[in-house]
């Protein structure tokens, strides 16, 4: 189901990043309320990025991924890769895409729910890296499309409960880095809003400009010597507002 709303501005819907770069029309916008949504948790994970991180990581070791959802501060549902994501010293980054699906519905998804995925070495020897990502987003709106999502590692034993799995793992990173790393992020994400429809389209003659953008935006990730997972979410037809069941 999906409600009609008036609305003078999208400032709610749209990231500061974006607002900037297309004026939302005056109107009408569609929304869908999440205790509507009846559909199952799912996403899938893509990539390991930029490849210089992905063959540091990686090593000798191949490297499984496990994947948790956590709600309300516990942990609900779990997953871990039927097979091996990343093979030993990926050239360029090849990976196996992994899908999870949890028996868990979005209508029923309190708005503190986050994905904690943990990349763990199948022998054990080196330390796990780990990365929060909540599912909604701080306008109460569920996150949707591609996220690229940076992964820390974690010092002594790794617990099934992190302390900060409320708190976006991009957060901290972004607090001690560069106003160029900053700008690169707010670039690849603006890309995915531009690859989804929810920006128009380049000009004739400019549509060049967002492949330049995009690829600097990749150059300044790999130089900050972060490794990143990008993870898709699905995409509904129109923005999802959290609202209890």
């Amino acid at each position: 189901a999906s409600v009609m709303c008036r609305a003078t501005s999208a400032r709610g819907l749209i990231p500061q990043h974006v607002r900037g770069m297309a004026r939302p029309p005056t109107g009408r916008c569609r929304v869908i309320f999440s205790a509507d949504l009846n559909v199952l948790v799912r996403c899938r994970v893509e990539r390991l990025l930029p490849a210089s991180c992905a063959e540091l990581l990686v090593g000798d070791d191949p490297l499984d991924i496990e994947l948790a959802l956590v709600a309300d501060g516990v942990v609900v549902a779990s997953a871990r890769s039927s097979q091996t994501m990343f093979e030993t010293l990926p050239e360029d980054g090849p990976f196996r895409q992994q899908h999870f699906a949890f028996a868990v519905k979005v209508r029923d998804l309190p708005l503190e729910s986050s994905f904690v995925v943990r990349l763990r070495p199948q022998g054990g020897s080196r330390k796990v890296h780990q990365g929060v990502l909540p599912l909604f987003n701080r306008h109460a709106t569920l996150r949707q499309g591609d996220h690229l999502l940076a992964l820390q590692e974690v010092d002594g034993e790794v617990e099934s409960l992190p302390s900060n799995w409320r708190r976006h793992t991009n957060e901290d990173v972004l607090q001690a880095s560069t106003h160029e790393l900053r700008e690169a992020l707010r670039l690849m994400q603006a890309r995915g809003f531009l690859d989804r429809g929810c920006l128009p389209a380049a000009s004739t003659g400019f549509k060049d400009c967002e492949r330049h953008f995009a690829s600097q935006a990749e150059e300044t990730l790999a130089a900050a010597g972060i490794p990143w997972l990008r993870i898709h979410l699905p995409v509904h037809p129109h923005p999802v507002v959290f609202a209890e069941s």
